[in-house]
């Protein structure tokens, strides 16, 4: 993809840009920050104790699914990883995140054994 069109889906899925030029938005009690240029997407995952970085990709690396979901940048599996949360990002479009907890939950219930 390009710089432009990565900015774009950021803002239309609830990023805002702050005065350092960086595209950010809360999750909890965390703040997501997406630096993007023409060379490279850096997201970073910052909250009380640390700072963790998500991904740095070159912006053609990143693909957008059928779902309209961005991939290879960590919004998505890295983040979820990062947080352990049981809720969907904001930024993640409805069908995206419907399907990722459906798959959840079918693993969670096969993988919970046989019920009594």
């Amino acid at each position: 993809m390009l710089a432009n069109d990565i900015k774009n889906w950021l803002l239309e899925h609830g990023f805002t840009e702050n005065e350092k030029g960086l595209l950010t938005i809360d999750y909890g009690s965390a703040e997501v920050s997406v630096f993007v240029s023409e060379k490279t997407v850096r997201v970073h995952l910052e909250n009380a104790r640390q700072i963790a970085l998500l991904a740095t990709v070159e912006p053609n690396r990143v693909q957008m699914d059928e779902y309209g979901m961005l991939h290879g940048m960590g919004l998505n599996t890295a983040f979820q990883n990062a947080t352990n949360s049981a809720w969907p990002p904001k930024w993640w479009p409805h069908e995206y995140a419907e399907k990722q907890f459906d798959v959840l939950a079918d693993f969670t219930s096969r993988s919970a054994g046989p019920r009594p």
